[in-house]
């Protein structure tokens, strides 16, 4: 029964099953959220392909000059990659070749983080962190009683 109650808890932790990552593409326009966006307000989550290693979270702002105006760009992608790491270089100079002088690179900002367990691409991940570890201890003190 004890071993019965371990596995039920193991597999509602996630554990053996695919990895699972928050998901969002969020781009902003001076503070507003274009309407094609999915919001990072609302946590949804996807269950990751088998070859995906990670999740990541990916911010990228920068300035852009059109028709003689400036706005402040910022996207947020969340979700799930089989990259371990980035380099934020190559997408600056991606950006840098495909708009030109429409950008100015002195203004970008790029910051790329990966982690490999359920759902912690969340700015909430302390509080997912403290759940499991409060359900851990309840099921380690049931099972020594």
């Amino acid at each position: 029964m004890d071993l019965l109650l371990l596995l039920v808890f193991l597999s509602w932790l996630g554990l053996g099953g695919s990895l699972q990552c928050y998901t969002c593409n969020e781009r902003r326009t001076d503070s507003i959220v274009e309407a094609t966006s999915t919001t990072c307000d609302q946590m949804q989550f996807v269950e990751c392909n088998s070859e995906d290693e990670v999740c990541f979270i990916d911010v990228f702002s920068y300035e852009m000059n059109k028709d003689g105006s400036t706005s402040k760009m910022r996207d947020v992608k969340k979700g799930c990659s089989k990259e371990q790491s980035k380099d934020c270089r190559d997408l600056e100079d991606f950006f840098e070749q495909a708009l030109g002088n429409q950008i100015d690179i002195s203004k970008m900002k790029c910051n790329y983080e990966i982690c490999q367990s359920d759902m912690c691409n969340s700015s909430l991940r302390r509080n997912v962190y403290l759940t499991v570890t409060i359900a851990t201890l309840t099921v380690i003190s049931y099972l020594i009683t």
